[in-house]
């Protein structure tokens, strides 16, 4: 991991550097003034990658790890911010609450601070509020600070995603532009978030959907109980399932002084086992 790092925070640096003895004039002096300005560019690019590449989850860990005092301004204007895009629409409805709240976890925020952020929330929904005057105390031209900003405008582009309106997708560009962000840089986050918030809520809808035609269909249900599996299990346990059955109930198992029933009840199992299976195979497609 440690590796990792270190080649995310030198990879642009070193192929500056590269690039600036490769293309540089031959002249020590210009050699030398070519490595620093490969170098710079590189720092730029080593910093633009972490800050679009992180992991939103450990992003906002570090985060909460910066800023988790009863007084920080990063926090506050967060979850402050969070409440006003909830209330946008007029209404906070119950994801956004779930949301922020989920925030919260992944900040790993204590007691105290946690009920300071609801604290927030709630205080953020006023009109009134001075989120602008807030905001001018998060603008630090430290790496630290944007990095935090970078975070929280992901988190208002997530709860906007959530519940989309127009009103809330103003309050996003309102809130961005308060934190120094362009309103292209607000539409394309927005936009990269949203498209993939949707895609998550259509496989959801469609496991959901498929569940319950599952549980609705009497001749599927009858399938796994013969397979002796739950509905909601893979289709490869489904098939290692089917070959135990088959294991255990093979004509080839029964004794050699078996009767003609026994032999045609067996036969029977491994048919019907094997239309289970392709039933199966039928709704898992």
């Amino acid at each position: 991991m440690q590796s990792h790092l270190l080649f995310n925070q030198w990879f642009g640096k070193a192929v500056g550097a590269t690039c600036a003895v490769i293309w540089a004039p031959a002249d020590p002096l210009w050699l030398s003034v070519a490595i620093i300005c490969g170098i710079a560019l590189g720092h730029l690019y080593d910093h633009w990658a972490q800050l679009h590449h992180d992991d939103d989850h450990a992003t906002l860990t570090r985060m909460g790890q910066r800023h988790q005092t009863s007084r920080s301004p990063h926090l506050e204007y967060l979850f402050a911010g969070l409440g006003r895009i909830a209330k946008a629409g007029g209404r906070v409805q119950p994801e956004h609450i779930a949301y922020a709240e989920q925030v919260m976890k992944q900040m790993g925020l204590t007691d105290t601070v946690r009920h300071q952020a609801k604290a927030w929330f709630s205080d953020g929904k006023k009109s009134n509020f001075p989120l602008q005057a807030l905001s001018r105390e998060c603008l630090q031209p430290t790496e630290q600070g944007s990095a935090s900003r970078q975070s929280m405008l992901r988190c208002f582009c997530t709860l906007v995603a959530i519940a989309p309106s127009d009103a809330a997708l103003s309050q996003l560009k309102l809130l961005g532009g308060y934190l120094g962000f362009a309103p292209n840089r607000v539409a394309r986050e927005y936009g990269d978030i949203a498209n993939r918030y949707r895609s998550q809520s259509t496989k959801k809808d469609k496991v959901a959907s498929d569940t319950q035609h599952q549980a609705a269909d009497p001749a599927l249900q009858a399938a796994y109980a013969l397979l002796q599996i739950d509905k909601t299990a893979s289709f490869d346990q489904v098939k290692h399932a089917y070959r135990q059955q088959v294991s255990r109930s093979h004509p080839d198992k029964l004794a050699a002084d078996a009767s003609t029933a026994e032999k045609q009840t067996a036969q029977d199992k491994m048919v019907a086992l094997r239309n289970a299976l392709e039933l199966i195979k039928t709704h898992s497609a």
